[in-house]
């Protein structure tokens, strides 16, 4: 049996047995802080979009247990003019960013909505593709040689501490839930050694606007 399908028998299983209910849904956002930091010479592209499936486990006196699976296109692009001899002109990466956030929450019921709190942990994966396009003066009589390369990257995974809140509205089974999500990564993401000096890498404190959509369709017979 395969390591995904084991985990949605066991989430069902837990339902069943000592939860109080399975809701599944998306989590859709927008980061509100800059991807990277560093000289100047670099300038982000990345998308502040984020987006991804979202499923929670509810659990008595209000606690809850969510999985996400969050993507995000990130990128950048460098210049390095004026020192040929080591190589001027740009480098260009392009990556798939896929954040996956274990979460305990507590929700706090008032009637028809529920305010929430969330602390948890959170993997990151990248992967992608670094262009370069340059010059390179390896011999004065010869001048620049032009220099373009199309290289497959990985970066190292990363571990970040996420905490956040918001508000959920309950529709019936259906839910919007509006918040804030603050993440602290320890390591990973893109750093660059540039060809100058000059160096970068992602930043670390990563804080998004969340919206949740969600649909309750599995209620625990047993408590």
């Amino acid at each position: 049996m395969s390591f995904p399908r084991a985990g949605a028998l066991l989430a069902l299983a837990g339902c069943y047995y000592i939860g109080q209910s399975l809701s599944i849904g998306v989590k859709g956002g927008l980061r509100t802080t800059d991807d990277i930091s560093g000289s100047g010479i670099e300038s982000s592209e990345s998308r502040r979009y984020v987006v991804g499936p979202a499923f929670e486990l509810g659990l008595p006196l209000g606690l809850g247990v969510e999985f996400d699976a969050l993507y995000r296109r990130e990128g950048y692009r460098t210049r390095t003019l004026g020192i040929c001899p080591l190589g001027c002109g740009v480098d260009r990466e392009r990556s798939n960013s896929w954040e996956f956030p274990l979460l305990l929450k507590y929700h706090h019921r008032l009637r028809a909505i529920k305010p929430y709190l969330e602390v948890g942990y959170a993997h990151r994966v990248m992967s992608g593709f670094i262009d370069v396009n340059g010059l390179v003066v390896q011999d004065s009589s010869i001048g620049p040689i032009p220099v373009r390369d199309h290289v497959a990257t990985h970066w190292d995974s990363s571990n970040g501490f996420v905490a956040g809140g918001g508000i959920q509205f309950d529709l019936g089974p259906f839910h919007i839930a509006p918040g804030v999500r603050y993440t602290k990564w320890g390591n990973g993401g893109p750093i660059c050694e540039c060809r100058s000096a000059d160096e970068f890498e992602s930043n670390r404190d990563q804080f998004d606007v969340i919206l949740g959509l969600s649909w309750t369709f599995l209620h625990a017979r047993h408590k």
